[in-house]
């Protein structure tokens, strides 16, 4: 077993314990990031959304406008 020293903790304890801050601070840097990643995907879904309706209107006026004409 590892020799006690300052106040209980020998220094693998106190590697460990950094160790653990770094990566919990790591996980919030990554965590930030996927939320960003996720606005920004949701943002390209509604762009993608409203390109879709406009490019679903162009024929779909032009069909109308085409069947007034006829008659």
């Amino acid at each position: 077993m590892a020799t006690r020293r300052n106040g209980g903790w020998s220094r693998a304890e106190k590697f460990v314990m950094a160790e653990l801050k770094r990566h919990g601070q790591t996980n919030d840097k990554i965590l930030a990031i996927l939320t960003r990643v996720q606005i920004d995907v949701g943002q390209l879904k509604v762009k993608a959304g409203i390109w879709g309706l406009i490019a679903g209107m162009i024929p779909s006026a032009i069909a109308v406008i085409w069947i007034i004409n006829k008659e």
